[in-house]
């Protein structure tokens, strides 16, 4: 009697879910920042991928059980399309946003990813033990993706003088406050691709003021798109290398999410 109640239970709690992330396509433009055209055409196509596409082998791991997650198909899906040699991701702890990114490098057969994080915590996580950083670096080596991640346990500052190469693909999800924020995409600033791309996570989360106030700032002087659900995520494209998407300048969402599904198809990387 109590596994058919919790089975019904875990059921509707799926239908909530999903119901939610549905009422959430249908309302991409009450959520955005303001947008270049060509970058919301992106966006807005490949955000429909959450209802009928998902990275099969994150499932069960723990490196999706995190709020992150809600972003994965999405970043994964970009990362295909602007196919960057080298990624940055500042703030990993169980590693949703690394495995997702670096998925995608594998299925590319191209690039490389910096995992950087000290796996301590901090004031926002709280302090956690080392199981974290070993279920993390246990998930990257069952996905085999040992060549593809490379795990800089340090401060994002260290990280920054040591990454020598161009970066082209950066997210930020460290400590949430306006300085820290700022000085975590002043570490990398200098050392961006032209036209690269930069992620900020929990850009709607009303509980890190600085951050909101930071990223309102980068997404009036950069072309931008913000996310709302999951805490939030900042997309910026910097100046410089303007890459056209190759999207059809087009109003139908339909048309612009067939050509994109073809380019993503597991069958047709491009």
């Amino acid at each position: 009697m109590m596994s058919a109640l919790r089975r019904s239970a875990r059921g509707l709690v799926k239908k909530l879910e999903i119901g939610r992330y549905k009422l959430l396509d249908l309302l991409p433009d009450a959520l955005s920042d303001p947008v270049d055209p060509r970058l919301k055409q992106v966006v807005l196509g490949l955000e429909t991928l959450r209802s009928d596409w998902d990275i099969n082998e994150m499932r069960s791991r723990e490196c999706s059980h995190s709020i992150w997650r809600g972003h994965a198909a999405f970043v994964h899906s970009l990362v295909m399309y602007f196919q960057p040699e080298t990624i940055v991701d500042l703030g990993v702890f169980k590693g949703c946003s690394t495995v997702a990114m670096a998925l995608a490098l594998k299925r590319l057969g191209r690039g490389k990813i910096y995992a950087v994080d000290t796996w301590q915590g901090d004031d926002h996580l709280g302090e956690y033990n080392e199981d974290v950083f070993n279920t993390f670096i246990n998930d990257v080596e069952d996905l085999g993706l040992t060549d593809i991640v490379r795990p800089m346990r340090m401060l994002f500052s260290e990280s920054a003088r040591e990454i020598r190469e161009p970066v082209d693909f950066l997210h930020i999800d460290g400590y949430h406050t306006f300085a820290a924020t700022r000085r975590d995409f002043g570490d990398f600033k200098s050392n961006l691709k032209p036209g690269a791309v930069v992620l900020f996570h929990d850009v709607s989360n009303w509980s890190f003021p600085g951050l909101r106030a930071y990223w309102r700032l980068l997404s009036l002087r950069y072309r931008s798109f913000r996310f709302g659900h999951a805490s939030g995520l900042g997309i910026i494209l910097t100046r410089g290398g303007d890459k056209s998407l190759g999207l059809p300048d087009r109003s139908n969402l339909v048309d612009r999410y067939r050509l994109i599904r073809e380019r993503i198809g597991a069958e047709c990387i491009f």
